[in-house]
């Protein structure tokens, strides 16, 4: 699978040493299919309204479980193709209020990535 290639710190488009849209390959590729499908929010997409995590509906209210992010993040990545297989280890800081962690993915050919989130 190809990708457009996305600079990590502003998550935008760049340039090749050519000039041209840089675009990576599996499994990088894999990798952030799966970070773009966790940060988006559920009917964002306007071609295509299901995908994405339930943010606003589950996620961001004032008591957030933090087993339910985890599945919830898990499902999303579950839907990128090429992975086999998906879990979300994260942690709650409830003083901050910032969720971090990673997504483990399992790709079909049998690579393991870790996906931060």
């Amino acid at each position: 699978m190809s990708e457009l290639l996305l600079e990590r710190s502003q998550w935008d488009l760049i340039a090749d040493a050519s000039g041209n849209i840089a675009v990576c390959e599996d499994p990088y590729a894999i990798a952030q299919a799966v970070a773009c499908e966790c940060r988006l929010f559920l009917g964002e997409a306007w071609y295509d309204t299901t995908q994405g995590v339930p943010y606003n509906q589950e996620i961001l209210t004032a008591a957030p479980n933090i087993g339910l992010i985890e599945s919830l993040m898990a499902t999303a990545a579950k839907k990128v193709t090429g992975v086999a297989s998906a879990r979300a280890m994260l942690y709650l800081d409830r003083s901050t209020r910032t969720v971090t962690g990673a997504v483990l993915v399992t790709t079909d050919s049998g690579i393991d990535l870790s996906v931060a989130v």
